[in-house]
């Protein structure tokens, strides 16, 4: 888990330090005349006026939880406050209380964390969360896809990057990249090694071989076909990866 990480938190880092204002990119408040009869709905109660629900940490959360972060002053409080735990626990009172720098502070103590620090778990699950929201607050929110990882399952998404949209596959699960070869390449393989009948044809698409050949291997009693006239791909596989030299009847 550590270099998993340590990857996720120096990305906080870095997206922390172009993390913009919200009280800048927020709207401006614009004065109302208080003459003016109020009209329409009131403001629904889990929202503040004026945008403020978009500019204060944690007004709707518990201190320190990071789905309350809205700025790098609660993101700091955030990373003090899992830094002090640290410190706590390691029980090391020479060493100065972390409240300056407190990612940095982190980061550098997080292989001490990863062997002694009980609540590993939960600070993955905060980080993963702070760092969704930094994505978002910088415009670099993962897009989603419509292909699925080949090792676990999950949607693969696009990283978005200060360069734009990357043309990787990526798995925040597993936290694996694919290209769209390296996921038809694994599909194909994984039918392989299933080692099932198929037709000539699927057999010549999936070992990227041509049917000619097929043919030659059937005539030469190398392959063996069923009656329903399938092949069994494990042999062909064999045949298609094996010098034609050393090749001999099966």
């Amino acid at each position: 888990m550590t270099d998993k990480l340590a990857a996720q938190l120096e990305d906080v880092i870095r997206l922390a330090a172009s993390m913009p204002d919200p009280h800048h990119t927020w709207s401006p408040v614009h004065a109302a005349d208080p003459s003016r009869p109020v009209t329409g709905s009131p403001s629904k109660p889990d929202t503040l006026p004026f945008g403020l629900s978009h500019t204060l940490d944690y007004w709707d959360t518990p201190p320190a939880d990071p789905t309350g972060i809205r700025s790098r002053t609660g993101l700091n409080q955030w990373a003090t406050a899992w830094a002090v735990a640290w410190w706590t626990w390691r029980d090391t009172p020479n060493e100065p209380k972390p409240t300056s720098q407190p990612l940095l502070w982190l980061h550098a103590n997080l292989p001490w964390a990863e062997i002694s620090y009980p609540a590993m778990d939960q600070f993955a699950a905060e980080l993963n969360t702070v760092h969704y929201i930094l994505q978002q607050a910088c415009g670099l929110t993962p897009i989603p896809t419509d292909r699925h990882c080949p090792t676990c399952g999950q949607t693969l998404v696009h990283p978005v990057t200060a360069r734009g949209v990357a043309d990787v596959y990526h798995c925040e699960d597993c936290d694996n990249d694919w290209t769209a070869q390296g996921i038809a390449e694994y599909q194909r393989l994984r039918i392989l090694a299933a080692a099932p009948y198929v037709t000539r044809d699927q057999a010549a698409h999936l070992l990227h071989i041509s049917r000619h050949r097929i043919r030659v291997w059937i005539n030469r009693h190398q392959l063996h076909p069923r009656p329903d006239g399938t092949i069994p791909l494990a042999d062909a596989y064999h045949l298609a990866t094996t010098p034609p030299d050393t090749q001999k009847p099966r």
